[in-house]
C-alpha cells in the first residue's frame, strides 16, 4: 500500500513553523462506552454502569487540541453561548490556542452533544438542535480576518453549510483564505451529508477548497455512485474521475475501510495520489482520532508544498 503521510503524534523534529486558523463549534460534550452490549444487539430496555464524562468538545477544540502537535500557532475562531460553561470555555482556550477570537450570543446557552459508542466501538452522536455556531456571521469572520490571513491553513467542517447564516460565514472565511493564500480545508461532514443539503448545495464551498477530507460513501452518495459499507476499493475507478469533474484543484482525503476511516486514499485532479492505512485497527482510544489524522494530513500537505515551491 501506497504512503506518504507520516500518521505520528507530530513533526520530524518536534518542532513547527506552520500556523493554522481553527474554525469552527464549541459544545459541552456527555461521552460514555458501552462496555458489554453492542447497538444491534439492543433489543429491549439494557442498563449498564459504565463512567461517564462531561468534556468541551465541538470542531474547534476537538481539532485544536491535535492540532497543537502539528504547528507552531492555532489560532481558533467560534461563536459561544452565555452560561455557566462560558467562563470555563474561554479559559480553557485561553492556555490551548495562540490566539482566540470568540463571538458571544448574549443570554444563548452553549451546544450540548451525547456520544454513546457500543462494545464494538460504534457511536451514536445526538447533537442539540440549538448552538450559538449557527448564528456565526460575516462580521465574526470579518473581526477574524487577521487570524485567517496570517495562516499557512484554515480548517472547517461542513456542520457550517447546516444553517444559512453560518454557511454565508463559511464563504466569507473561503473568500479571506482564497485572497490571502491560506490553504483552506474542509472536513466534509455530516457523514450523511445528502439528508440536509445537495451536492448544488455545496458544490460552491467544494470548488474553492484546497484540501476536502470525506469518508468515501459521502461522496459516492452526493454524486449517485455506489456507497455501500465496507466501501469497495474497486469503486475509486468511478468516484476519483467524478471528483475531478467537482474540483481540479482539491487534494481529496477519502476515508473507507474499518469504521470508514481505517484506511485513506489520496486523490488530486482524477489520479490516485497515495493510499494508506490509520493504524485504527491498533487505535485503543477513540475520541479525536479522525482530527488527529487530518492535522498530519494537513501538515503533511503543507510541507509537500513548500519543498516544490523551494
Amino acid at each position: 500500500m501506497k504512503s506518504g503521510v507520516r500518521l505520528s503524534d507530530g513533526p520530524p523534529n518536534g518542532v513547527s513553523d506552520f500556523s493554522i486558523a481553527v474554525i469552527g463549534d464549541i459544545r459541552v460534550e456527555t461521552r460514555a462506552r458501552l462496555r458489554e452490549q453492542s447497538f444491534g444487539g439492543v433489543l429491549y430496555d439494557h442498563l449498564e454502569f459504565t463512567p461517564i464524562d462531561s468534556v468541551l468538545s465541538g470542531t474547534a477544540i476537538n481539532f485544536a487540541k491535535q492540532a497543537v502537535r502539528w504547528f507552531g500557532a492555532v489560532r481558533v475562531i467560534s461563536r459561544i453561548g452565555q452560561d455557566l460553561h462560558t467562563e470555563e470555555i474561554v479559559s480553557y482556550l485561553s492556555r490551548l490556542a495562540t490566539s482566540r477570537t470568540l463571538s458571544i450570543s448574549a443570554g444563548a446557552p452553549n451546544g450540548r452533544t451525547i456520544v454513546l459508542r457500543d462494545r464494538d466501538a460504534r457511536r451514536i452522536l445526538i447533537a442539540g438542535d440549538t448552538s450559538p455556531i449557527q448564528d456565526l456571521s460575516t462580521s465574526d469572520i470579518q473581526r477574524a480576518e487577521g487570524d485567517i490571513a496570517l495562516s499557512d491553513a484554515a480548517f472547517a467542517d461542513g456542520y457550517l453549510m447546516l444553517a444559512e447564516r453560518s454557511r454565508a460565514a463559511l464563504l466569507a472565511a473561503l473568500r479571506t483564505a482564497n485572497d490571502n493564500g491560506t490553504v483552506f480545508c474542509l472536513d466534509l461532514v455530516p457523514h450523511d451529508m445528502e439528508k440536509y443539503l445537495s451536492l448544488d448545495g455545496i458544490r460552491p464551498i467544494l470548488e474553492r477548497s484546497d484540501i476536502i477530507v470525506s469518508q468515501a460513501r459521502t461522496l459516492a452518495t452526493l454524486i449517485g455512485l455506489s456507497n455501500e459499507y465496507p466501501y469497495k476499493e474497486q469503486n475509486f475507478g468511478e468516484l476519483i474521475p467524478g471528483l475531478a469533474e467537482l474540483s481540479e484543484k482539491a487534494c481529496w482525503y477519502l476515508r473507507h475501510g474499518d469504521h470508514d476511516i481505517g484506511k485513506v486514499t489520496v486523490c488530486q485532479g482524477g489520479r490516485e495520489i497515495s493510499r494508506y492505512n490509520t493504524g485504527f485497527d491498533k487505535e485503543r482510544s477513540m475520541a479525536g482520532f479522525g482530527d488527529r489524522i487530518t492535522a498530519a494530513e494537513i501538515h503533511d500537505y503543507l510541507s509537500r508544498q513548500r519543498t516544490k515551491s523551494s
